[in-house]
């Protein structure tokens, strides 16, 4: 859910450690230069723009992006004053040559036309010209009243913006968002799932999201994910994994807690914009957009949480994580009391919305969770220690995973600082582990209820089984 603040207006943040058993940096991965790049960092070679026959396309070779930038803005219900200051915040920027900007808004007032536009220095969108710089829906093959839950919608919009053949293609998902998709009571009187909410009850489930990554014309090089919650293992295990040079995303940016609205000017978006040229590498876009969201959130001394994923590090990932899956239930009948005080000591995130971190949340640091394993699981028997060998292995995949990752307490209600053993408890990626089976989204989770998640996760690894032979024998 993208919370709203009284006196606040839009989006993140990130921070990372390349030693499995330390603290992560709380300067990041290096020094970025003005194309957000870490010094030393190579630029990757640029692919020839393609003419193409597209009815908007009424541009030449030469003029076409090195980065599309695309913003799905939809209003969420109540999220309308927050998404015009986007828009004017990106048509104010001052931005390099090389980089389009494109929007796709949904806007909430019956009186105003939803519509696509291609930013320019125009912060009023009755300036821009039907067919030049504005398209109403019809053109992407859509309804004139914009669906942003609709799977068709994004994948339109997508792939429109893919016949200007851009180079590179970063897409903003900007809306309420509650990780893998449980279900969640709003204050619009109705219960909605996933990310993209519309306030027709509609949304994007983690199906469906899967299912558009893999109808886009090309890979997405950088997905912000501008929405609670959504850093999670199990969304981007739906998004795909990175080196699939047909489908999927490379980075992703996100948060592992609730995201907020920032009343910074210059704003982050109009920040980021500025310093993007088409030298920019996707790693370092990742980072700038990153960096922008943290710095703006520091300012106004919001807590928050925010992180870089490299989604070319999943596969590898995944196995690790499968493997400690299996590791924990073999250990799960001698070791239970240790398994279960680990997961007492992890790091937890805002999952519920009610302002407070608590244990009755159910999404926790994967990395600090294994952590926490690999000290509190004693013994010599081989359960223990191909636990603890398992938990290792996995803490140095989450490390090189996340390439960027960054942070900010706020006192008692948001205290990301330091575990038992010195280490950092907000890593980066967050994973699904209630206090007990009797968690509102349990059965979403396991696919046993009306509204199954279907998770990739669920179904390639062994990890809703240990859930459910913990839970089995009680809740820790």
């Amino acid at each position: 859910m993208l919370v709203l603040l009284v006196a606040l207006l839009t989006t993140y943040s990130p921070l990372a450690s390349t030693r499995a058993d330390a603290a992560p940096s709380a300067v990041g991965l290096g020094r970025l230069d003005g194309e957000g790049r870490v010094q030393g960092e190579a630029v990757q070679p640029r692919r020839a723009a393609r003419l193409t026959a597209g009815s908007h396309g009424a541009r030449s070779a030469l003029e076409r992006p090195e980065w599309a930038i695309l913003f799905y803005l939809g209003h969420g219900g109540n999220l309308d004053a927050e998404a015009q200051a986007v828009f004017e915040a990106l048509a104010a920027a001052d931005r390099r040559p090389g980089v389009d900007v494109y929007v796709l808004w949904d806007r909430s007032d019956p009186d105003t036309r939803d519509a696509l536009y291609r930013i320019g220095g125009q912060t009023d969108p009755s300036r821009y010209t039907l067919g030049s710089d504005m398209w109403l829906p019809a053109e992407l093959g859509l309804p004139d009243e914009l669906d942003m839950g609709g799977e068709d919608t994004l994948v339109k919009f997508v792939n429109w913006v893919l016949t200007e053949n851009p180079s590179h293609v970063m897409l903003v998902l900007w809306n309420h968002g509650l990780g893998f998709a449980p279900t969640a009571e709003t204050g619009m009187g109705a219960t909605i799932e996933g990310i993209c909410w519309d306030d027709d009850d509609s949304y994007l489930t983690s199906k469906e999201l899967r299912a558009a990554f893999r109808r886009f014309g090309k890979p997405i090089d950088v997905l912000h994910l501008n929405a609670c919650l959504m850093q999670m293992l199990e969304v981007l295990w739906q998004i795909g994994d990175g080196t699939d040079q047909e489908h999927g995303a490379r980075y992703v940016v996100s948060a592992e807690d609730l995201t907020w609205s920032v009343s910074t000017r210059p704003s982050w978006e109009a920040r980021l914009l500025s310093a993007v040229g088409s030298s920019t590498t996707p790693s370092g876009l990742a980072r700038l957009v990153a960096a922008t969201y943290h710095e703006s959130l520091v300012a106004e001394g919001q807590y928050h949480t925010v992180s870089v994923v490299d989604l070319g590090q999943l596969p590898g990932v995944m196995a690790s994580f499968a493997s400690f899956a299996d590791a924990l239930r073999a250990a799960l009948p001698e070791h239970r009391p240790a398994i279960e005080s680990s997961r007492a000591a992890t790091q937890k995130f805002d999952e519920n919305a009610d302002l407070t971190i608590s244990e009755d949340d159910a999404y926790i640091d994967l990395w600090h969770f294994a952590h926490g394993v690999s000290h509190a699981v004693l013994g010599v028997d081989p359960a223990a220690v191909h636990l603890r060998q398992s938990a290792r292995r996995l803490m140095r995949g989450v490390r090189g995973m996340v390439k960027y990752n960054e942070y900010l307490s706020d006192g008692p209600r948001r205290s990301f600082s330091t575990g038992a053993h010195g280490e950092a408890s907000t890593n980066g990626i967050s994973i699904y582990f209630p206090r007990s089976s009797e968690h509102s989204h349990y059965g979403n989770y396991q696919n046993t209820s009306a509204t199954p998640a279907d998770l990739e996760l669920v179904a390639e690894t062994h990890w809703d089984e240990f859930l459910n032979d913990l839970f089995a024998q009680g809740s820790p």
